[in-house]
């Protein structure tokens, strides 16, 4: 089976945090730090700080109103539930979508 000619996050279309993009192919070294799914959470990205401000009651795992951690699941088959303090952007597209884990 041949790999994705597809890169994402591609940096001709959108910003991203780290060079390395989401893994392609089972030896991509990225294969079990860069997740392939996630729980979704709501945001909004600071332009002047650079600093993502994540909605506590949106998305991921809540508890009194406040995001407690989301799940990470990875290329190589491991999920991570990951704290909040540790959720970080990874891109951002058009639209100021961004995307995070």
């Amino acid at each position: 089976m041949e790999g994705s000619t597809l890169e994402f996050p591609n940096p001709e279309l959108m910003e991203a945090r780290v060079r390395d993009a989401w893994p392609r192919r089972m030896d991509d070294p990225t294969i079990s730090t860069m997740p392939i799914i996630s729980d979704w959470l709501l945001s909004e990205f600071d332009e002047t700080t650079g600093a993502l401000r994540l909605q506590g009651n949106a998305g991921g795992h809540v508890w009194a109103g406040d995001l407690k951690s989301c799940n990470s699941g990875y290329a190589d088959g491991h999920v991570e539930t990951r704290p909040k303090s540790r959720i970080q952007w990874q891109a951002k597209g058009p639209g100021h979508h961004v995307y995070v884990y």
